[in-house]
């Protein structure tokens, strides 16, 4: 999937969080984190540290329903990191 598509899908996944509607993307958004794990290639180890917090940081959100939190890690933090490295 290409490195806009995604950007795109997880701004509006943060759109939906921000608006209460987290029971409506949570499974369209974990099914996209998963793809994005299994696109990462990695072969230094730096990235896969730095996603993996992130991704920690993303979990322990969706734990505490955090929505608003889970909404910034999406929109800014991840999308940052991903634009960063090529995911494709």
């Amino acid at each position: 999937m290409q490195k806009a598509l995604i950007a795109k899908k997880l701004q509006l996944y943060a759109c939906h969080l921000r608006l209460g509607r987290s029971l409506e993307v949570m499974e369209s958004l974990v099914d996209l984190l998963v793809e994005i794990l299994s696109q990462i290639d990695d072969k230094n180890g730096s990235f896969a540290n730095s996603i993996g917090i992130i991704f920690s940081s993303i979990l322990a959100c969706q734990q505490r329903e955090d929505w608003l939190g889970l909404a910034d890690y999406l929109e800014y933090d991840l999308i940052k990191i991903l634009w960063e490295r090529s995911v494709e």
